[in-house]
């Protein structure tokens, strides 16, 4: 538990973003050049200001106003009452009168246009909605974020999710995390094809992983056990990847990264070989951080002694 204490401690120190120490203002570990110290003004983890400038990260943000700048519900916008900015970098184009996030998206507007990491000069404000993000369409075309999709059939094409969409000829995968790509996905079956959850989809001939062919796995009896872990009549799989020597029929998720069959116990896609399956007891997880829950310790225990998750991650890096 000590262990798990430390971890909390060095997470609060790694991710406490700027710091006023000694006279001198840091971000990071690196100094904030030129800042005053006494007007010096945190906005953000990324976001400061001081009675001359205003800073994301330890760069000074080029004639930016800080008695009127604000952090917009977007945190990669920002504004002050001359311009509008988009990590740092102003956008020409922006009005910041009016500019505003998009609903729950990455997308923004003004009266004028229409914006997704910079201005998307073919779209119509007007007629402009979101379908799924990044996904949205105006009057004329259909988007992926500021890619204008012009070699779609647009009386057949259909959003599955916020990755994957449709016409009556191709599938198409959307690459968000790469650049905003947009690829056709050719190896797929448009009439059979169906979005199992953010990660998988399947058709009758294949199960797949983002935009990969997960081989072997049979679509037929394919489930999705959590967010970790699926599974078909053959084989168990962690974020598309198989788990030699697993039973799928006795396979139990306890929680997102702790498993366990009638043989082994497994972290991750790790067998835990060194713990007694027989005497093995679940004890529970519990919550890092409890007000977002965006990291858990599992506590179990074995005729040999009691273990957590984090301890068992720490000794191997």
């Amino acid at each position: 538990m000590k262990k798990v204490l430390l971890f909390i401690f060095i997470s609060l120190k790694l991710f406490a973003g700027y710091s006023v120490d000694n006279g001198t203002v840091s971000i990071y570990g690196r100094p904030v050049i030129g800042a005053d110290i006494n007007s010096f003004e945190i906005l953000s983890d990324s976001y400061a200001k001081d009675k001359s400038n205003v800073y994301n990260a330890d760069r000074v943000i080029k004639d930016a106003d800080p008695a009127s700048f604000v952090i917009l519900d977007d945190p990669a916008y920002t504004k002050d009452k001359m311009k509008v900015y988009r990590l740092g970098t102003v956008i020409e184009e922006a009005d910041p009168d009016s500019f505003k996030i998009f609903g729950d998206s990455d997308f923004a507007r003004d009266k004028n246009n229409i914006y997704y990491a910079g201005f998307i000069s073919e779209a119509d404000a007007e007629s402009f909605e979101i379908l799924e993000s990044p996904y949205a369409k105006d009057k004329n075309s259909f988007y992926f974020g500021n890619i204008l999709l012009g070699k779609i059939d647009n009386k057949s094409f259909k959003v599955l999710n916020s990755a994957f969409s449709k016409d009556k000829k191709h599938i198409y995968y959307g690459d968000y995390l790469n650049y905003g790509n947009i690829i056709v996905f050719r190896i797929a079956d448009v009439r059979s094809f169906r979005v199992l959850n953010e990660y998988h989809s399947k058709d009758k001939n294949n199960v797949y992983f983002y935009d990969s062919r997960m081989r072997g796995a049979d679509p037929a009896t394919f489930t999705i056990l959590d967010n970790s872990y699926s599974k078909d009549k053959n084989s168990v799989y962690y974020f598309g990847d198989k788990i030699n020597g697993v039973d799928p029929a006795t396979f139990e998720v306890l929680e997102e990264n702790l498993a366990l069959d009638k043989r082994n116990v497994y972290f991750k896609q790790v067998k835990l070989t060194d713990i007694d399956r027989k005497s093995f007891v679940f004890l529970g997880t519990k919550c890092i951080d409890k007000h977002s829950c965006l990291e858990k310790v599992s506590f179990f225990r074995d005729k040999n002694g009691e273990y957590n998750t984090y301890e068992i991650e720490e000794n191997w890096y």
